[in-house]
């Protein structure tokens, strides 16, 4: 495992680069302070001067984004960055201008070699490995570039070993790996489509407090669930209201 904070010190697992330090070890103890990115995206850039604003780490890759920019380090064997660059990367790349839409991101979610991205517009977009459906992207193994998810409304993302949960104004969704039963959903060994359990959405309670507009949030959730009939979410959803 990777440590990395917003004020740019690196410290453990190296094996794949994903430090960005310049080369791949099996553990760096100390913290190490990353003062400058691959030539590739020219010398006057220096990360000691920016502050991160999000930071991520996958099973083997960090990502971060400044100013709304991404940068990635580590392995790219599944496309965690892009397929046009190597595995692994040893120096933190920058990502292409229009790898996302240019919209505000919210959250970087990554599992062990995948990444969802929350937008600011609720938008969800996923790339890299979809070897157990964990994108909820029918029919492809491998997501080469960011693409746009069947859920809206995205409010918080999540990313397991081999599934992701988002959860919108509409309920949470599940996709991927669920040999234990992580889908909160019965007799689907794996899904490569988003799902909803209807016990999921007594999970909302648990994610509330990561939910930057929390009342506006409960308010919607629990009209659409009265709406739908379904009494003890929507009870759930009332009494959390009050609190």
């Amino acid at each position: 495992m990777s440590t990395c904070s917003t004020y740019n010190d690196f410290q453990g697992a190296n094996s794949h680069g994903q430090l960005g330090i310049g080369s791949s070890s099996e553990e760096e103890p100390i913290p190490v302070i990353i003062s400058n990115f691959d030539p590739i995206i020219g010398d006057d850039k220096n990360l000691a001067s920016n502050h991160i604003n999000l930071i991520i780490g996958g099973g083997q890759f960090t990502l971060f984004s400044i100013n709304n920019s991404l940068f990635g380090a580590g392995a790219n064997d599944k496309s965690q960055f892009s397929p046009n660059l190597q595995s692994p990367l040893l120096l933190f790349h920058t990502l292409p201008p229009n790898f996302l839409p240019s919209i505000d991101i919210k959250k970087l979610s990554c599992g062990w070699d995948f990444t969802l991205a929350l937008l600011s517009n609720g938008d969800v977009y996923g790339w890299g490995s979809n070897q157990f459906g964990q994108l909820g992207i029918e029919g492809r193994k491998e997501i080469e570039r960011p693409t746009k998810l069947n859920v809206s409304l995205g409010v918080d993302i999540s990313c397991g070993l081999r599934h992701s949960a988002v959860a919108t104004l509409n309920g949470v969704f599940t996709s991927g790996s669920n040999r234990k039963g992580q889908l909160g959903v019965k007799g689907k060994l794996n899904t490569d489509y988003f799902v909803r359990g209807r016990w999921l959405f007594s999970f909302v309670a648990m994610i509330l407090e990561r939910v930057d507009n929390c009342p506006t949030y409960l308010y919607n959730l629990s009209t659409a669930l009265k709406q739908q009939k379904n009494s003890n979410a929507f009870l759930l959803c009332r009494e959390m209201r009050r609190r």
